[in-house]
């Protein structure tokens, strides 16, 4: 992850993940006809920023998290 892109809040930097993953599912789709292995290479990527993104939430919920009335966790960001 670039330095650029870190942001303290963790809700700023899930969504950074969150538009890279979309950017790594669509350069996939548009390359799947004419560059197949290109297009395999964008959809591992796109896997690991998913795996990232749980890392992300998982550690939200960990550091931040509270218990709403009901007693259902809900992330704070």
């Amino acid at each position: 992850v670039a330095a650029s892109t870190i942001d303290s809040n963790p809700a700023v930097t899930f969504l950074a993940v969150a538009r890279w993953m979309l950017t790594a599912r669509l350069r996939a789709r548009t390359l799947r006809s004419s560059n197949p292995r290109c297009a395999d290479e964008h959809e591992t990527l796109f896997v690991r920023l998913q795996l990232a993104a749980s890392g992300l939430l998982e550690h939200a919920v960990n550091n931040e998290c509270g218990l709403s009335k009901e007693g259902n966790e809900v992330l704070n960001f």
